[in-house]
């Protein structure tokens, strides 16, 4: 079996390199500006809008009332959890999914990636409206990142969007993009009157190789939804591997995220900033000033200056304020500004002759 996450990562390169150019002609690009303006207006017109962003209005409320109410099934979550829903207004005929964006970090790797978690919804549709409510279990306090995929069936179009949850708000930003796939061609079929038709011919279901840790989101067009990875073991190789179907007579969509500015969905942190979050403790590292000063020290920058510093004058295990005012200086010499600000703030708290051991701790 082929791998399909690195068919799908090779592909993903050339357009990320900018090797790959699709050739759209000027008419073609209108009809699509078209479309994604009509997709906006039938879809997001109930809200205010702006030049650039949709603001969409939050409901706050405890997680057992989505329970009782829209969930009933739901008989094992915690009454404690709080969460927020808010509602978008599909086409007919489209479906949405959204997921929340989530960083995590891999300490092994001393390195970042991007998780995706889907949004619990739930359809309100009627004759006249196709509304989904989405439901947000625990928001971070500082928003969230979503991305939001339309599948517009019945024309075989996907807009892709991306939107962000801060202050009670969900804002879109102004323009998805939209991705045009075409209906299958008219096959040549056989007279019923004269042949006992079976279709099973025509379908093929085909399995690929999948990695374990992949970074490619794949989904049924048609549907929206997403396909799965199954865990088989190997009996030749005593390991346990992945798998994933794909059918023949079906259309899938597939995205990955990746860095801006380092073209990879996994970022390894800087020397400088793996010792700023052991320094402070962020990013879920643990606080050690030991691990800190291993991996500032290998960065000769005035940033890094500046933390060993900050050790050697605010930290607890290498208290050292003739050290602290050492690195200040020199990392105040490479015009640092807030080495500078808080070198003028250490001078300013000196002792009148000039003793320089003299500083005042904070």
């Amino acid at each position: 079996m082929s791998n399909i996450d690195e068919e799908l990562n090779e592909k993903y390169n050339e357009i990320f390199s900018g090797e790959w150019e699709e050739n759209i002609s000027p008419l073609f690009a209108k009809m699509q500006e078209k479309n994604i303006q009509q997709f906006m207006e039938e879809s997001y017109s109930a809200h205010e809008v702006t030049e650039r962003e949709k603001g969409f209005a939050f409901s706050r409320f405890e997680r057992k009332e989505i329970v009782d109410d829209m969930w009933k099934e739901w008989f094992d979550i915690r009454k404690s959890i709080k969460g927020m829903h808010f509602q978008i207004s599909n086409k007919k005929g489209c479906k949405t999914v959204i997921y929340r964006v989530i960083p995590r970090i891999d300490y092994k790797k001393k390195a970042q990636y991007i998780d995706l978690e889907k949004l619990i919804s739930s359809i309100k549709e009627s004759v006249e409206d196709n509304i989904q409510i989405f439901f947000v279990d625990e928001p971070a306090i500082d928003g969230e990142d979503l991305i939001l995929l339309h599948f517009y069936t019945l024309k075989g179009d996907i807009y892709v969007n991306t939107g962000s949850l801060k202050n009670d708000r969900l804002v879109l930003s102004g323009k998805p993009l939209l991705f045009h796939s075409p209906k299958q061609g008219i096959k040549k079929t056989q007279n019923s009157s004269m042949y006992l038709l079976d279709d099973t011919e025509n379908k093929q279901e085909t399995w690929y190789d999948a990695n374990s840790d992949a970074d490619n989101y794949i989904f049924e067009q048609e549907t929206g939804e997403a396909v799965l990875r199954e865990r088989y073991w190997d009996e030749k190789e005593k390991c346990y591997k992945y798998k994933i179907k794909i059918d023949s007579d079906k259309k899938y969509f597939s995205f990955q995220i990746r860095f801006k500015g380092d073209n990879c969905s996994e970022r390894e942190f800087t020397d400088l900033e793996i010792g700023r979050y052991y320094r402070t403790g962020r990013k879920g590292f643990p606080r050690d000033e030991y691990e800190a000063m291993k991996y500032l020290e290998r960065t000769e920058s005035p940033e890094s200056d500046y933390e060993i510093a900050e050790i050697f004058l605010k930290g607890q295990d290498f208290r050292n304020e003739k050290l602290g005012l050492e690195y200040i200086k020199k990392s105040a010499d490479k015009r640092f500004s807030p080495a500078c600000v808080e070198l003028a703030i250490l001078y300013s708290i000196l002792d009148f002759n000039g003793n320089k051991e003299a500083i005042k701790k904070q």
